[in-house]
């Protein structure tokens, strides 16, 4: 019987020897021994117990997702305070427009830039302006295209025949204007006649009408507008200032001749 163990024992033997000879890590006859832990290194370590949260995969995968969470609910703080995102959920609310009612809403617009312009070119400032725009257009330095709007510069037959029109309103303009300036003076000559003045202001008025009548079929640009309305600013200014300084004058007076 032993001869029987022995010899099962070099089968064994010779079979792991076969299996470690195929591998080609070990060198034929030599066998394979437990590799010994280092210096320094508890058997624990190596092998965490089961129970100890620090440890495993499932422990790093529950701190990945509370991380994840807190992660998450300060973007939700951020977000919820974000103005971009405040002002996309409150453009969200609202109804947008249909095609009727943006046609409506620009000739809203457009009839609004006419009456702005009609306003500002009745009044003796806008001459000026309009003196300037016609000596530019003249000497070359000021295009058409640029002070009346819906021109393109490729259309060349329509830019021709708008700046003849345009300077042929601006000379009609500074004729009604002649006509404005000599009422004016004839204005200040009977301040005496009441009914006089009244008949001699509405000329007046009915001039300065006419003049913004001439433009009042384009649309000139924003620019020239701006820049007369930004003189009668001015004017408007130095008027209240003057009328300021007449009304102090006036209570100085009577004050004075009071105690007089």
């Amino acid at each position: 019987m032993s001869d029987d163990k022995y010899t099962e024992d070099n089968e064994s033997e010779s079979a792991e020897d076969s299996v470690l000879d195929l591998t080609g890590i070990f060198e034929s006859g030599e066998k394979m021994h437990s590799v010994g832990l280092p210096e320094g290194v508890t058997e624990d370590r190596r092998n965490p117990k089961i129970g100890d949260r620090r440890k495993g995969f499932f422990t790093d995968r529950r701190k990945g997702q509370r991380r994840l969470a807190r992660s998450s609910s300060k973007r939700g703080k951020d977000h919820a305070v974000d103005p971009m995102s405040i002002y996309l959920r409150e453009m969200g609310t609202l109804t947008l427009l249909s095609h009727e009612e943006e046609l409506e809403l620009a000739r809203m617009v457009e009839d609004g830039l006419y009456r702005v312009q009609g306003a500002v070119l009745s009044t003796p400032l806008a001459i000026p302006a309009l003196q300037e725009i016609a000596t530019g257009l003249r000497e070359g330095t000021v295009q058409i295209f640029n002070i009346i709007r819906g021109i393109q510069e490729t259309q060349t037959e329509v830019v021709k025949k708008e700046k003849k029109r345009f300077l042929d309103r601006v000379d009609e303009a500074l004729e009604l204007e002649a006509k404005r300036m000599l009422l004016q003076k004839n204005l200040a000559d009977c301040s005496g006649d009441v009914k006089k003045a009244e008949d001699i202001s509405k000329e007046m008025m009915a001039i300065s009408s006419d003049i913004s009548a001439l433009f009042q079929d384009r649309i000139i640009c924003t620019r020239c507008i701006n820049g007369v309305a930004s003189n009668l600013k001015d004017l408007s200014r130095r008027f209240r200032r003057v009328r300021v300084e007449v009304v102090k004058a006036q209570k100085l007076a009577s004050t004075t001749g009071g105690d007089a």
